[in-house]
């Protein structure tokens, strides 16, 4: 298959994207981490006095984290996959092969 000089500058900000999404997935599980364990330590420090708001709280935190870090994820995906598909790298191999 042959990229030309345009397809090669898509490819250049496509995984520039990647790279950029890849860092965020990762500051977000690192952030993730340190709030479980931040939720586990205060749990563990609170001598059966849990304030249940405050758990539930930190709870939902890490719920959402994990749901904005499983959105980038997809999002990555999507786009990656589009824009193969746009360029023609997929797309052709699929009407070669049906």
């Amino acid at each position: 298959m042959h990229i030309i000089p345009n397809d090669k500058t898509e490819l250049r900000k496509l995984q520039d994207e990647v790279n950029t999404l890849t860092k965020k997935n990762c500051e977000l599980e690192n952030l993730l981490i340190r709030k479980e364990n931040n939720a586990t330590f205060n749990k563990d420090a609170l001598d059966g006095s849990i304030d249940n708001n405050k758990l539930k709280e930190l709870e939902k935190n890490c719920k959402q984290l994990k749901q904005e870090k499983e959105e980038i994820l997809r999002v990555s995906f999507y786009k990656s996959s589009l824009h193969l598909i746009n360029s023609g790298c997929v797309g052709s191999q699929l009407r070669k092969n049906p």
